[in-house]
């Protein structure tokens, strides 16, 4: 605009160069702490629209199959009697070239029956059994590492009440026999006593209690090294399913036209 003239409208966000490129969410970084969500919602769903796919197919084969048999199987008639003999000819020739159109349809159905079967099933076959492998190894290393750390964090947890417990013992004793000067020498002793060999106890529990938040710490470093290559291997199996299902339904439009 010249001068004085309106001021250019700004382009509208989310459009042009200065729209912000939109993140690629991912299992390790959108569903870290949700593994039973991922299995149960992503994984086995797709393993069953796969399976469910494959017998859309199969069936879909089977009715090309019995459609184009069918086809060929039809007997030829024979014209009855005409007016004249050129009429008969011509209503058989006719008849002749409708039982040859419906050959012809009853074969292509046939061949396109051995297509889907052939190319499509047999490799979708393959590809469904090799990703239901590959994702039962996948959970199996997935349980383990869940199963470790739940183990370690349990242990932790058991002994910091034990430590816990122990301790607040040998100061409830420490306490009491402290405040105790007033009572017979026998009985502070036994007090005493009490409270040494309680602490004695704690200390020894407390060497257990830091060993277990070792072992805990340990099984948690474990878990965060090993899920991520458990969740990436997740994320490219269900892109490779997804690829697959692209690849199978596109050459069925291939065959088909």
């Amino acid at each position: 605009s010249g001068e004085g003239g309106a001021p250019a409208a700004d382009a509208p966000r989310g459009s042009g160069e200065g729209a912000p490129e939109r993140r690629r969410l991912t299992f390790e970084q959108d569903m870290w702490d949700r593994f039973d969500v991922v299995w149960q919602r992503r994984v086995e769903r797709s393993q069953r629209l796969m399976e469910q796919v494959l017998g859309v197919l199969r069936s879909r084969v089977d009715v090309e199959r019995k459609y184009g048999e069918g086809l060929i199987g039809i007997l030829v008639p024979q014209a009855g009697e005409a007016a004249t003999e050129v009429q008969a000819q011509s209503v058989q020739a006719a008849v002749d070239a409708a039982i040859v159109n419906f050959r012809n349809r009853g074969e292509q159905s046939i061949e396109l029956a051995e297509q889907i079967d052939q190319d499509i099933i047999s490799f979708l076959e393959a590809v469904i059994a090799q990703h239901r492998d590959v994702s039962q190894r996948i959970l199996s290393d997935a349980q383990v590492l869940a199963r470790y750390c739940h183990e370690k964090k349990q242990a932790h947890d058991k002994l910091a009440k034990k430590y816990s417990s122990r301790c607040l013992e040998a100061e409830a004793a420490a306490l009491a026999c402290f405040q105790g000067m007033s009572m017979k020498a026998a009985d502070r002793l036994k007090l005493a006593q009490k409270a040494t060999s309680l602490s004695k106890q704690a200390r020894l529990m407390e060497h257990e209690y830091y060993v277990a938040v070792d072992q805990a710490n340990r099984a948690q470093g474990v878990y965060d090294a090993h899920m991520p290559l458990v969740f990436a291997s997740l994320q490219d199996l269900e892109e490779k399913r997804g690829k697959c299902l692209k690849d199978c339904l596109m050459k069925l439009a291939v065959y088909e036209t």
